[in-house]
């Protein structure tokens, strides 16, 4: 039979160099009668497993490899020649050689994870590298193919070196094995290729090995040629304009056919390639655990020392005896448990927490489904009493579905590092490892590529982007999706530049563009990591992670944990401290009231800033609908406040229930028992579960499947799903099949919003932990929720904000009252932390705190200079500390004896060192009336709409000028007000008709725009599209009464003094403005003080006489 083995291919995670979906691959393989297809990207094994399921699934076979980065010299070396980039000559490619190397069994399966690793681990100098030794190393059961143009045979031969050519083939040969050797040629029409070609078959005469011609695919379909040329635009921030950018010559990367392929290669030579196809014998299973072995520091065994852990834990909890239920709940549990396999998982994950816990690192109340399980309350793993809350175990371990159990640990997040580092001592760091990620793609971001890659400016791109809906459920529509919704359509339908930007996205969609680092997980493997998955690591400094995703870690039966850092529970941990420093009150947060009504009715009023899941304004205005009196309200808006069930209307309809204004009804009595807490409504996933176990008694894993059908919406199960119900319905609660029938079309419509209501009670705990703190000690909790974001500006300036609205008052850095971290220096007072000074870090913020707690106070700079360790000393240490404001009080600096713009000028350096303005801020003299020419401070912005037309005002501080690659112009300007910044976008079209200096530091603005958001829901970046601008002076707050006064920037104090007093003594009804002059800046003092008429001449004569 005419037929070939294509063993050169590069998939999408061959990262924006591959252009291949891998089902695309094996698809088009099947269609031209492929009994096999590898997998070869680029330096890495990413795809394996993904390849390897896929082409078992279409018939495939799945030949599992990598085009391996091979050094020049050694891995270990790190030499100039083997950093990738242009040669002196066109064709000789600088970097590390290619080489291709496939699994031939198991043996090799295992061999190339290893040596995968290792390329990253030793060999890693801009690209992971391997060399001889460590294909030597490990050789068994692997086969090599020369390479391609880039191999190091070619490259030999492209220098009209033959002799080294014929030595490194045979060396290769030598290493693993004759039958194992072959000359890789190709003929993409490339001249360099024609010039190696007779000598690569020349060197596999002499050597005695076989020639096997391949194609270097880099996509699926000749059609795709274009696509990769894009992505290669993409790759390297070029377009297709750009003079000399990388691309690809000819279309003839892509899978090709037999004849195709025969046109161009020897018959024979193509047969070997499905010779090498034969050869692969490789048949991967999973599903065995491989837990890593847990010491137990007694003499106990595992199983009995799991028993009197657990026993000895519920009793803590629930006294002892123990009451019945617990005992039964407990034996349920443990019994499944160990049949499923799981103790040694629960040992391993109850040392984690309880380590943190004696290592005073302060850890969640539980997160996810493991909060429903008894044991894990008991173990101390979760703090949730599951029993109190009405949780269920079954939504964590389904009896008779072995699945691994997935524990969710937050840890507060100056120490999650920590307890990661204890379980490397632990376990061995070759045991330990953080989870890759892959980004791929979207279609709002392949729009925003396929833009700029064409040569569309900014704007052009960006309008189409916006249009691609926010996500529902953290899930984003795909483009084919977004032509489903109106507004994208129709922009497709009559803009040309849109259906053309829109389509090249098509081509892009779902491309990998990098690995990244799973935010919490972490992977504990029984034997070294490489014994089940490859791992990597991009230099030395950079953490180890593996190479394969969350998923399938899970599939080799790996123990995963996320550690999640949970910046509110050291918000927690520092108001703690900092009541019992100030008050000598020890606060246990596990012994606060649940039902303090202070704190409640702070949060019905919405004062609820840096309150855990409650801060957002969305959530903010739902709370004040809902009225939260207790945590399971608070449960309840946690659960709500997702765009699935607001969408839906089931937000509204739970608070009308909730306030009496909608009847609580259930269609059948037996629902009453499962969805009382819920007041009737299938809020919860577990809702899902106990109904259909209670009406059509299903079985825990039968209630789990509907579970998952319903949430995914797999359309396709929910059939045969409502046929199961019914019956059983009709069967158990002697039920009519149309009654039936309409409770699943409830389970359908509102169990597909279900929330984990083990994670909802989670949650709603440390959110109502930090409401009790604030609300009753509102300067300790700001304080150490001021210290938790330092060095994000944004969110320093919304608590600050939150500050004032307090009565708290926030006083710059002090030398003597400043901690390392922010600290509270009275009732209603919090001082900056040192650390919080620009270039002040933790170590220097420690030495100052500690020189100076060792004796008094600093009395004089001489005094601090005396005292402290001149390593920090420097002559940069003293500056931002200076201009801080932290040596003020040793100087007796008085900032009401400054003119105007020397206090502004003061400002700008305090915000310069802290990141926000503390002391005053530059517009807080004319603030009151400006605040009335705008629609909202600009903190309130996130409380808008996209789309929506607004107007902020504020200083600008910073202002750039920007050219496009079309060589038009357009601004990118940042705003102040006294409650945050934003940068505000004028594109070319209004940008034309704008001057270059237009737009000054220290201009007082009033700007209208179009308002943008980046980013998902709750971490979304406002932006501002320009429409218009009014520079700010005097007259624009005119009312017909105010006295405005022009004045040179050289005004004495003293005549600012005088004018006062003149006001002073004949006051009205008018408002008084000094209007300073500067250059091109204009500053505006306004007098709190209101005058008559009849000052005017006066304080005109006094300004008269001075300039």
């Amino acid at each position: 039979m005419k037929n070939w083995t294509n063993l050169h291919n590069h998939t999408v995670f061959s990262m924006l160099d591959g252009h291949g979906d891998i089902e695309q691959y094996l698809t088009r393989a099947k269609s031209l009668g492929m009994r096999g297809l590898a997998t070869t990207d680029h330096g890495n094994i990413h795809s394996w497993l993904d390849f390897y399921d896929a082409g078992t699934s279409i018939g495939v076979k799945p030949i599992l490899g990598s085009e391996f980065y091979q050094a020049r010299k050694t891995r270990f070396d790190r030499d100039p020649e083997e950093r990738s980039g242009p040669s002196q000559n066109e064709w000789e490619q600088r970097g590390p050689y290619h080489i291709t190397i496939l699994a031939k069994n198991k043996v090799g399966y295992n061999n190339i994870i290893k040596i995968s690793s290792r390329s990253f681990l030793e060999g890693y100098y801009v690209k992971p590298r391997i060399d001889h030794d460590l294909i030597a190393e490990h050789s068994e059961g692997i086969i090599v193919l020369s390479g391609c143009l880039n191999s190091e045979v070619c490259q030999a031969l492209l220098r009209d070196d033959y002799a080294f050519a014929l030595a490194s083939a045979k060396k290769m040969q030598d290493i693993v094995g004759k039958e194992n050797y072959f000359i890789e040629v190709q003929d993409h029409g490339l001249g360099e290729q024609k010039k190696v070609f007779n000598q690569l078959v020349q060197i596999a005469e002499t050597i005695g090995a076989k020639v096997v011609p391949s194609g270097d695919c880099h996509y699926v379909h000749k059609s795709d040629a274009r696509s990769h040329d894009i992505m290669l635009c993409v790759a390297t921030n070029a377009n297709i304009h750009t003079p000399n950018r990388f691309s690809f010559t000819g279309e003839e990367f892509y899978l090709q056919s037999y004849d195709e392929m025969s046109s161009k290669f020897n018959p024979d030579w193509l047969k070997n390639s499905m010779d090498v196809c034969d050869m692969i014998d490789l048949n991967l299973s999973f599903g065995d655990i491989h837990f890593p072995d847990f010491p137990i520091p007694t003499l106990e065994a595992p199983m009995d020392y799991f028993d009197r852990l657990a026993w000895s834990g519920l009793k803590e909890r629930y006294g002892d005896p123990l009451p019945p239920h617990i005992v039964d709940r407990a034996n349920h549990e443990i019994r499944v448990v160990k049949e499923m396999g799981f103790t040694e998982y629960f040992l391993v994950v109850s040392d984690l927490v309880n380590w943190a816990k004696n290592n005073n690192v302060r850890v969640g109340w539980g997160r996810g489904s493991a909060a429903g399980s008894i044991l894990s309350y008991a173990f101390k793993i979760t703090n949730l009493d599951p029993i109190k809350f009405g949780l269920m175990f079954e939504r964590f371990l389904v009896e008779g579905r072995k699945s691994m159990p997935d524990i969710d640990l937050d840890f507060d997040d100056r120490y999650r590092d920590e307890v990661i580092n204890y379980a490397r001592t632990k376990y061995g760091s070759d045991h330990v490892a953080h989870i890759c990620t892959f980004n791929k793609t979207g279609a709002r971001q392949s729009i925003r590529d396929a833009a700029r890659a064409l040569g569309y400016d900014f704007a052009g791109g960006d309008v189409v982007a916006k249009l691609v809906p926010p996500p529902v459920l953290g899930i984003s529509k795909n483009l084919s999706e977004c032509m489903e919704v109106e507004e994208f359509k129709q922009l497709y339908d009559k803009d040309s530049d849109a259906k053309t930007i829109v389509d090249t996205a098509f081509g892009l969609e779902g491309l990998v563009r990098q690995t990244g680092i799973h935010a919490a997980g972490i992977v504990i493997s029984r034997d070294e990591l490489t014994e089940y998955l490859p791992i990597m690591r991009k230099g030395v400094d950079n953490p180890i992670i593996t190479q394969w995703d969350m998923g399938r870690v899970e599939q080799c039966g790996l123990l995963k944990i996320d550690f999640l850092g949970l910046r509110n529970l050291g918000v927690i941990d520092s108001c703690i401290k900092l009541v019992h420093k100030r008050k000598g009150e020890l606060i246990d947060v596990d012994k606060i009231p649940l039902d303090d009504a202070k704190t409640y009715d702070e949060l019905c009023k919405g004062n609820c800033a840096g309150v855990f899941q409650l801060e957002s304004s969305g959530m903010r205005q739902l709370m004040m609908q809902l009225q939260p009196r207790n945590v399971e309200d608070i449960m309840a808006l946690i659960s709500l406040y997702r765009p699935g069930p607001m969408g839906s209307g089931m937000d509204k309809e739970y608070i009308d229930r909730k306030h009496g204004r909608s009847q609580i009804k259930y269609e059948h009595p037996k629902l009453a028992k499962v969805l009382a807490p819920s007041l009737g409504i299938m809020l919860y996933q577990e809702d899902v579960l106990g109904v259909a176990r209670e009406l059509a008694g299903f079985t825990s894993a039968e209630a789990d499947d509907l579970r998952k059908v319903i949430g995914k919406k797999l359309m396709d199960k929910i059939a045969k799903m409502r046929s199961m119900f019914v019956e059983g319905c009709v069967r158990t609660s002697d039920m009519s099949e149309t009654l039936a029938n309409k409770i699943f079309s409830d389970i359908e419509y509102f169990g597909g919003y279900g929330f984990n209501r083990a994670h909802a009670a989670s949650y709603a705990m440390i959110s109502y932990v930090t409401a009790y703190l604030k609300s009753n000690h509102p300067t300790e909790y700001m304080a150490g929720l001021m210290s938790s974001v330092v060095g994000n500006k944004e969110k320093q300036a919304f608590y600050l904000s939150d500050c004032r609205k307090l009565n708290i008052e926030v006083s710059p850095p002090s030398i003597n009252k400043s901690g390392i971290d922010f600290e509270v220096v009275g009732d209603r007072s919090i001082v900056f932390g040192l650390s919080a000074v620009s270039g002040i870090g933790q170590s220097i913020a420690d030495a100052i705190v500690n020189c100076r707690n060792t004796e008094e106070p600093y009395t004089s700079i001489v005094d601090f200079l005396r005292r402290c360790d001149p390593v920090i000393l420097k002559k940069s240490t003293l500056e931002h500390l200076a201009a801080a404001g932290a040596f003020d009080e040793l100087v007796n600096i008085d900032l009401g004896e400054y003119p105007r713009l020397q206090e502004i000028e003061m400002l700008e350096k305090e915000k310069e060192e802290l990141g926000i303005y503390v002391t005053s801020h530059p517009i807080m003299g004319i603030w009151d009336i400006l605040s009335k020419k705008v629609d909202c401070e600009i903190i309130e912005l996130s409380e808008y709409q996209v789309g929506s037309n607004i107007k902020v005002g504020g200083i600008i501080t910073a202002s750039k000028k920007i050219m496009t690659k079309k060589g038009q112009k357009m601004f990118k300007i940042s705003i102040e007000d006294i409650s945050s910044d934003v940068e505000v976008i004028i594109f070319p079209n209004n940008a034309k008709n704008i001057a270059d200096d237009y737009f000054n530091k220290g201009d007082v603005v009033i700007i209208s725009g179009t308002l943008n958001k980046e980013g998902d829901e709750e971490n979304s970046t406002c932006k501002l599209f320009f429409s218009s601008c009014e520079k700010v002076d005097a007259h624009l707050f005119a009312t017909g009464k105010a006295i405005i006064f022009n004045v040179k920037k050289n005004i004495s104090t003293s005549t600012i003094d005088k004018i006062y007093d003149i006001i002073d003594s004949s006051r009205g009804d008018r408002p008084v403005f000094l209007q300073i002059l500067d250059g091109k800046h204009k500053f505006i003092y306004k007098y709190k003080i209101e005058a008559s008429p009849k000052v005017e001449d006066a304080i005109r004569q006094l300004i008269e006489l001075e300039q």
